[in-house]
């Protein structure tokens, strides 16, 4: 996924679920030269002050390893995890998916929708 792409549907995200707010973490500047610490540190501290988590799992075939990192980690914290899958709906019944996911939902605005819905 290029940053444009992970820009746009986390910039879909913070419309739809106005008024409250979102972390982007696209909103770092993200430099090779980076130490792992220096990525990971900084999108773990995002999901500790986060309320839920906003997961986009739709591409086959891309590894999602940090993602999947994340939501282990808001797991471990008790947040609440809701997926989007699009078109790569298999994943919804992966062992991993099914523990991790809090709700799983097709589409963006659906998942928009139900965490308007959980969140007072």
């Amino acid at each position: 996924m290029t940053t444009l792409q992970a820009s746009a549907w986390r910039n879909a995200a913070a419309r739809l679920l106005r008024p409250h707010t979102c972390l982007d973490p696209m909103r770092r500047e993200f430099k090779s030269e980076l130490e792992p610490n220096e990525v990971v540190e900084p999108d773990l501290l995002d999901i500790r002050r986060s309320d839920v988590l906003l997961v986009e799992y739709g591409i086959p075939n891309r590894p999602y390893l940090g993602t999947t990192a994340e939501m282990m980690y808001a797991k471990m914290l008790g947040k609440p995890i809701v997926v989007f899958y699009g078109v790569h709906r298999e994943i919804s019944t992966h062992p991993w998916m099914q523990y991790l996911a809090t709700k799983q939902l097709e589409t963006l605005p659906e998942a928009c929708r139900w965490i308007k819905e959980m969140l007072p």
